[in-house]
């Protein structure tokens, strides 16, 4: 058995709320509450550290334990680009996104 890594909730219909589970043998599995069977979402070489699904449910952003952050096309699970965890933030104080 894998260990849970992180969950995210991805919401959905009413009794058809899912889950989206990181797990440190890099698989990323979703699973809907009224099925008990998990999606194979993704396959990544490392442990999920991170994960979220955008609003559109077309572009997931993994973050791994190297602190790498791979934002995948979820239809082809194609990896769209990749950027250091932590160059995001540095990105964001310098923009002042973050409030004082």
């Amino acid at each position: 058995m894998n260990s849970l890594s992180l969950d995210q909730v991805v919401g959905g219909p009413p009794e058809r709320e899912g889950l989206l589970l990181g797990l440190k043998n890099g698989q990323i599995l979703k699973i809907f509450i009224d099925n008990p069977f998990p999606v194979n979402i993704l396959q990544i070489s490392s442990a999920i550290r991170c994960l979220d699904l955008s609003a559109s449910r077309t572009k997931l952003a993994v973050v791994d334990e190297h602190s790498t952050c791979q934002v995948y096309d979820v239809a082809t699970k194609q990896l769209d680009f990749q950027v250091a965890y932590d160059e995001i933030f540095a990105k964001c104080e310098e923009s002042k996104y973050f409030s004082k």
